[in-house]
């Protein structure tokens, strides 16, 4: 698989490193993963940190991080 993308639902995986480690398995040697996930704490989103030792356990490395969620406030979700 070249590509997988994890949408708006990262923050409610329960076994979130087993679920990476899956997903590495179908991966390409360079194929990538991408998760898209804002960070409201109030709703349960996770921070910067949690989903970069997360993918690390997993033996996966950061490529690109970019932070949208100071665009929004927990009142427009």
């Amino acid at each position: 698989m070249d590509l997988t993308v994890i949408y708006g639902s990262f923050h409610d995986f329960a076994r979130r490193e087993e679920w990476l480690r899956n997903a590495r398995a179908y991966l390409k040697p360079v194929g990538r993963l991408a998760i898209v996930d804002g960070y409201w704490p109030t709703h349960g989103a996770l921070a910067k940190d949690v989903i970069v030792e997360t993918t690390s356990r997993a033996g996966l490395r950061l490529v690109y991080f970019m932070d949208c969620s100071r665009q929004y406030t927990d009142d427009d979700a």
